[in-house]
């Protein structure tokens, strides 16, 4: 269980990096709309999260 969380969190990780990249583009071009693409990662983020959150409660309690 513990090795899933581990790879739960390198793919939470890895879309934050991806989020911040889109963000910093964002940033930098501010015409542009905000990418629907970082809608969908930030989703993604949440739902690897509320995984992993529950993963850790039932391995610890």
């Amino acid at each position: 269980m513990e090795q899933d969380v581990f790879l739960l969190l390198k793919d939470y990780y890895s879309l934050k990096s991806e989020r911040q990249k889109i963000l910093a583009q964002y940033c930098t071009n501010s015409k542009k709309n905000r990418p629907s693409e970082l809608d969908e990662i930030e989703q993604k983020m949440q739902s690897l999260f509320e995984i992993i959150k529950k993963d850790c409660r039932n391995s610890y309690y």
